[in-house]
Order: C-alpha cells, then sequence, then structure tokens
C-alpha cells in the first residue's frame, strides 16, 4: 500500500480497527472516518461493507447532525459499487426521505449520488 504496510497487514491490522471505529455513534470520529472513506475502499471488501460498516454508516441517515447526514450522503458513492442489493434498497428509501430534508446541501446531494 501507499503508505508502507501491506495489503496483509491493512487486512490484519487495520481493516479490523476501522470497522470498530464505525461502530462508535460519536460524531467527533464518524466525520472524519466518513471524510476518509474513499482511501479505505480499496481494503474494505463487500462483505465487510454489506456485514457490518454499512449497518452503522447507515444510522447517519436519520442523524440529527445535518453534516453527518450530508457525509452520510456522500459516502454512498464510494460504498455502492459494493453494496448488496439489498443494502442498495436501503439505500435508495433513505434518498427518497432526505430529498425532503430541510437542509438543501443534503437534497441536492441525495439528487446528485
Amino acid at each position: 500500500a501507499k503508505d508502507g504496510l501491506s495489503e496483509e497487514d491493512m487486512q490484519s491490522q487495520v481493516v479490523p480497527t476501522v470497522v470498530k471505529l464505525f461502530a462508535n455513534t460519536d460524531r467527533s470520529m464518524r466525520i472524519p472516518l466518513l471524510q476518509t472513506l474513499p482511501a479505505l475502499m480499496e481494503h474494505l471488501s463487500a462483505r465487510v461493507i454489506n456485514e457490518t460498516v454499512f449497518g452503522h454508516v447507515s444510522l447517519g441517515f436519520a442523524d440529527t447532525s445535518p453534516v453527518l447526514r450530508e457525509l452520510t450522503v456522500k459516502s454512498m458513492v464510494a460504498l455502492a459499487p459494493k453494496l448488496s442489493r439489498g443494502n442498495m434498497g436501503q439505500v435508495m428509501r433513505a434518498f427518497a426521505k432526505l430529498q425532503l430534508d430541510e437542509e438543501a446541501a443534503i437534497r441536492t446531494n441525495t439528487t446528485i449520488c
């Protein structure tokens, strides 16, 4: 990997830690995780994304923080290629609800994404 770690090290050390971090509901932790998600995607398997990461990330669709809702929407661009049909259905339902969000930026991003 670019950062000096082998893919084996990424899978054994970094990925399990990242998965645990996504389970944290603290916004100060979730916001930077969502911001760095695109850079992590090459190391996250579809199985890990669908079985663990997506469930935690998708909670952000209903968060009271507009920043977190918007970053959750934007994160779907990175996640979508690896999402299962069922999880993609959840995204579409969440996007339909977010089309009515009070924040214009969130409404716009659900349309763009």
